[in-house]
């Protein structure tokens, strides 16, 4: 029975996140299993909005594999430039420009936090409050002979002030929570920090900032048994709304499902 109970939470959070059914790292993980045209979300004159899919990274880099970008090419779609980025087991919405012109905007609008981007992620434990937001600095420190990223209170050059609303969707006792993440701000691996070292739930699959937590927490394990050993990174960019999208009064809503509102 108990047994029964962690697989169900495994799929209502498979669910949620729209996540892939688990594959070999060794064989398949570069292929994405959808057609690249079936994970386009939304294509205009301007921009376009992509599923991103798991194992995929924008650009190239040390052991990236095939890129978006060099999808993009394959299949006649460039030019096409980035807004933003994910990292590379971070699924879900992404935001391309058709010119600079355009990336460039959007790039302005995301700085400058008018643009609302919203993350699904599946974390171990339960935040106090439910409901709020975390600020800090994030930046580089020195800490067991290295350098290392995450939250600091020594302001310099390289650091930034950053803040993430957050609410809880749905809890499990108190071992498991699935959180609504949204980045106020734009730092590097900001909400896994933030998740981890601010709101202390760690999220499924960050073997980065919080391993002692994934790996001795006794709930997350049986967890993991659950789900057939799916270690994968639980963080799933689940919409972005860009404001007064076209010169209207509307707001352009884009989700993981390819829902495309105008209100």
């Amino acid at each position: 029975n108990e047994y029964k109970s962690y697989l169900s939470m495994y799929r209502c959070s498979k669910r949620f996140l729209n996540l892939p059914k688990k594959t070999n790292r060794t064989t398949s993980t570069l292929i994405d299993p959808l057609n690249i045209h079936e994970r386009i979300l939304y294509s205009d004159d301007r921009l376009v909005v992509y599923n991103k899919g798991m194992h995929r990274t924008v650009h190239g880099g040390p052991k990236a594999g095939k890129t978006l970008m060099q999808q993009f090419e394959e299949c006649n779609l460039l030019p096409i430039y980035p807004v933003h980025r994910l990292d590379k087991d971070t699924t879900g919405v992404i935001m391309f420009g058709r010119d600079k012109a355009m990336a460039n905007h959007l790039s302005y609008l995301m700085r400058h936090s008018k643009i609302i981007r919203s993350y699904l992620a599946v974390c171990v434990g339960v935040p106090r409050p439910l409901k709020g937001e975390v600020t800090s600095l994030i930046g580089m420190y020195y800490k067991n002979d290295k350098y290392t990223l995450g939250v600091t209170k020594r302001q310099t050059s390289n650091t930034k002030h950053t803040c993430t609303k957050y609410r809880t969707v749905k809890t499990y006792s108190d071992a498991i929570s699935i959180l609504q993440l949204q980045p106020v701000s734009g730092a590097k691996h900001q909400l896994k920090i933030h998740a981890a070292q601010l709101l202390k739930t760690p999220i499924f699959g960050d073997m980065r900032y919080a391993p002692k937590a994934l790996l001795h927490n006794d709930l997350a394990r049986r967890y993991l048994k659950a789900s057939l050993g799916y270690h994968h990174l639980h963080l799933h960019a689940q919409r972005v709304v860009i404001p007064d999208y076209k010169d209207t009064s509307g707001n352009l809503w884009c989700t993981r499902t390819g829902l495309i509102e105008q209100e």
